[in-house]
């Protein structure tokens, strides 16, 4: 990992990005998300977390809280945070 490079860390949430299947429902775990992009296999420092899986419409203000609190939480251990 270069030198310059923080660690980062994926919060899934669902939403469009992880959709699929004629209903386009929440299908994608996160797992399976940061597998759509090869170039992330083996990066150094890359964790990945799944918060919750609902469409975006479905969020509540509570779930937009837990989801501000995940990331501040990860910034404050030096990660840096991708929001999907």
């Amino acid at each position: 990992m270069d030198r310059a490079a923080r660690p980062v860390t994926i919060l899934s949430t669902g939403g469009t990005i992880a959709m699929a299947g004629a209903r386009a429902t929440p299908a994608l775990g996160v797992d399976a998300l940061v597998a759509t992009v090869p170039a992330l296999a083996g990066l150094p420092g890359l964790r990945a977390r799944e918060l919750m899986a609902l469409p975006g419409a479905h969020l509540t203000t509570g779930d937009a809280l837990a989801i501000a609190r995940a990331a501040v939480a990860e910034t404050q251990a030096g990660r840096g945070v991708v929001i999907t």
